[in-house]
C-alpha cells in the first residue's frame, strides 16, 4: 500500500528535497498550500493541491499566486492563523484558474471554527455549490464528524444544501514530522502517486475514496458456507485476503468463502494509498 501526502506549508527547495527524500521511503507528495479565504465572518479555511507544473523548470508559481492573493501583505501578515485573502472565494479560484495550471481545492475542517459549514449558511453553501468554478475545482470535504443531527450543520443537511457533494477525506494536521499521519485515515484507490491520479480518484470517489471502515487488516468475516474466519487485509467491496503460510495465501471472495459486502472479483489493476494532507 503506497503513502501519499501533501505538504501545505510551502517552500519550493524545501518541498523538493522532501520529494527526493519520500519516493526512498514510497511515499508520494503533492505540494500544496493551506489557505485562509477572505468569506465568512472568520474566513474559511482552504488546502489548495498544486500539479508539477507550477514548480517546474526553475519556477515557482505557488508563491506568485499567494503574492497576488495576499497583495498589499507582508508574508508576516499573512503567514499567521488569522492570515486572509484580500478576496472571497470565488475570487480567489479565478485568480488561480487565470494561471492555466492543475490544481484542486480541499475545504479544511469543514465543521470547526473557520471550516465552511460553520462559516457559511445554508443558502450561501447552495449558490456556491451551483458555481462551474466550485464544481470544477472543489473535491473534498475534509473532517465530517457529524452525519445527522437535526439541531447541527451536519452531511444529511449538507448534502441537501450543496449540489454534487463530495468525497469526504481526512488530515493530520501535524505540528511536528512524528504526528504526520495520525488520525482516521482516507483511503484512496489509484493508478499511480501522482496529482493526475488523486485528482481522478476524488472526482470518482464513490468508487476510489473511502474512510477508515473501507480498508484495514485483521477483518472479522463471515462465510458464506458456514462459520466464522478473518480477512488478514480487507477492502469493502473488493477483496479478503488470508495468509495461510509462506507464499500461500487465501482469497475470500471465491463462491463458498466470500466475506460480506465483497461482491467484485479481483480485475482492477490499481492500488490503494492512504492519503494524508500534512499541514
Amino acid at each position: 500500500m503506497a503513502s501519499l501526502r501533501t505538504i501545505t506549508n510551502f517552500n519550493v527547495d524545501e518541498f523538493k528535497a522532501l520529494r527526493k527524500r519520500a519516493r526512498k521511503e514510497g511515499i508520494g507528495l503533492l505540494p500544496g498550500v493551506e489557505l485562509s479565504v477572505n468569506d465568512g465572518s472568520n474566513g474559511v479555511h482552504t488546502l489548495i493541491v498544486f500539479s508539477d507544473e507550477w514548480i517546474e523548470e526553475g519556477q515557482d508559481y505557488i508563491n506568485q499566486f499567494l503574492g497576488n492573493a495576499f497583495t498589499g501583505k507582508a508574508k508576516t501578515q499573512y503567514e499567521q492563523e488569522n492570515g486572509r485573502t484580500n478576496e472571497n472565494l470565488l475570487e480567489t479560484l479565478k485568480k488561480l484558474e487565470a494561471y492555466n495550471k492543475g490544481f484542486f481545492v480541499l475545504f479544511a475542517h469543514v465543521e470547526a471554527p473557520s471550516g465552511l459549514w460553520a462559516e457559511l449558511e445554508g443558502g450561501r453553501l447552495t449558490d456556491l455549490s451551483q458555481h462551474p468554478l466550485i464544481q470544477k475545482c472543489c473535491l473534498g470535504f475534509q473532517k465530517v464528524r457529524t452525519h445527522d443531527k437535526p439541531e447541527a450543520k451536519c452531511r444529511k443537511k449538507v448534502q441537501q444544501w450543496w449540489a454534487k457533494y463530495p468525497a469526504e477525506v481526512e488530515g493530520s494536521d501535524p505540528k511536528k514530522v512524528d504526528e504526520i499521519g495520525r488520525g482516521q485515515k482516507c483511503f484512496v484507490k489509484l493508478g499511480d502517486v501522482t496529482f493526475d491520479a488523486v485528482k481522478f480518484a476524488l472526482t470518482d470517489f464513490p468508487f476510489r475514496v473511502a474512510k477508515g471502515d473501507w480498508y484495514c487488516f485483521e477483518r472479522g468475516a463471515t462465510k458464506t458456507a458456514g462459520g466464522e474466519g478473518w480477512a488478514d487485509v480487507w477492502m469493502r467491496n473488493h477483496f479478503g485476503w488470508e495468509y495461510k503460510g509462506k507464499r500461500k495465501t487465501k482469497l475470500l471472495n471465491s463462491q463458498n468463502d466470500r466475506l460480506w459486502n465483497s461482491q467484485s472479483s479481483l480485475s482492477s489493476h490499481h492500488g490503494v494509498g492512504a492519503l494524508t494532507i500534512a499541514l
